[in-house]
């Protein structure tokens, strides 16, 4: 899910930018008006900090890389390193 501002017009409509936003999946796009840009604000904030919390637990900080040593010397055991994403 994502959420951004919106433009002046959609289509054939004409838009209240200024207390509007779009909220976006990956197959449909619904729009957001409020009654006033205060409380878009306050909305899309809210919801822009909670969309981003979401996918921060969804997405893994790091990575289990499992080396197998066998073939090494005066190694005896697998060793897992985490792998840091950025």
């Amino acid at each position: 899910m994502w959420i951004a501002n919106c433009m002046d017009t959609v289509g054939d409509a004409n838009i209240h930018s200024g207390r509007s936003f779009v909220l976006g999946w990956p197959t449909v796009n619904f729009l957001a008006t409020l009654s006033s840009s205060e409380r878009k604000e306050k909305w899309r904030s809210y919801l822009q900090r909670y969309i981003m919390q979401a996918k921060e637990k969804e997405q893994p900080k790091s990575i289990p890389l499992k080396i197998l040593t066998e073939n090494i010397k005066n190694c005896a055991c697998d060793m897992n390193i985490p792998m840091e994403l950025k």
